[in-house]
């Protein structure tokens, strides 16, 4: 059995993605699309559909992108991009990866075979462009954002602003399924554990991201808690995440309360902005009418 230890501070730096981010929902659907010819088992009519309502064939649009996500669990990590709040962004960011970790991140995508030449011209076979994406050349960076902004335009543009909205209505979901006694997938129990404080005295004086970090709040599983009062938006037994990226979910039992603040603008220190912090002052003022 593996035991894992995380320390106050370990639990600190623990994220959770703020939103779908568009790269990384692009390169798994390469998986479904491209990669699957046939519905996959257990899956709807929605993705035979998807798969129709294409503009050509899904490998037409995907160019290198079936080389570099393929049916197997490893995704090269210039792939993921969860910092950068758009497409374009992420895009741009994963052309400007380092050579060194391009070639780091698609060594186990390589033949283990030197590819022949190809005269001046003529399209790179698959191994020849993954080799040239490797190396970093110039050409083979704007090929691979080229064949991004194509098979994204073709397959998930289209589909994004439902993707959105129903992560958010997921959100709220679970958040109401927690403040209900975590029926019908958890017990009651294991969400009172879930929301409690773990920290020790101990670990709270050394954790925190600045002085008095952890005098009023704690750390459950995957969850703050606020364990005094400090301020009318915060009550004692209030849970949720604030996240660094730009969101923030809280529950509140006693007030039988789910918020949840959404942007796209990450904090510039650990501590919330104004924005923030006037949310929360309204939505409770607000309770009392």
């Amino acid at each position: 059995m593996i035991r894992l230890h995380f320390s106050a501070t370990d639990l600190r730096r623990i994220t959770l993605a703020p939103r779908p981010e568009a790269l990384f929902e692009t390169a798994l659907s390469v998986r479904l699309l491209v990669g699957m010819p046939s519905r996959p088992p257990g899956s709807d009519v929605a993705w035979a559909s998807w798969r129709r309502e294409m503009n050509g064939t899904p490998a037409d649009a995907a160019g290198i992108l079936p080389d570099l996500v393929r049916q197997t669990p490893y995704l090269p990590d210039f792939l993921l991009q969860p910092a950068l709040p758009t497409f374009d962004d992420a895009v741009q960011s994963a052309r400007s990866t380092p050579a060194a970790q391009l070639h780091e991140d698609l060594a186990p995508l390589m033949e283990p075979a030197p590819a022949p030449p190809v005269p001046s011209g003529l399209a790179l076979p698959a191994p020849a462009r993954l080799q040239a994406l490797a190396d970093g050349e110039a050409p083979a960076r704007d090929a691979f954002a080229a064949d991004l902004h194509r098979y994204h335009a073709a397959a998930i543009a289209s589909l994004w602003p439902q993707i959105m909205a129903t992560s958010t209505a997921d959100r709220a979901l679970r958040a109401e399924m927690l403040l209900r006694g975590g029926a019908p997938l958890l017990s009651r129990p294991s969400v009172e554990t879930m929301t409690s404080d773990h920290l020790t005295a101990a670990q709270k004086a050394v954790g925190g991201f600045f002085p008095d970090d952890f005098d009023g709040r704690g750390w459950g599983f995957g969850v703050g808690v606020v364990t005094r009062r400090d301020s009318p938006a915060a009550p004692v037994g209030q849970y949720g995440w604030d996240g660094g990226m730009g969101t923030i979910w809280r529950n509140d039992p006693a007030e039988d309360l789910i918020g949840v603040i959404l942007t796209d603008q990450a904090w510039g220190s650990p501590a919330a902005p104004s924005l923030f912090q006037d949310f929360w002052t309204s939505t409770y003022a607000a309770l009392d009418g």
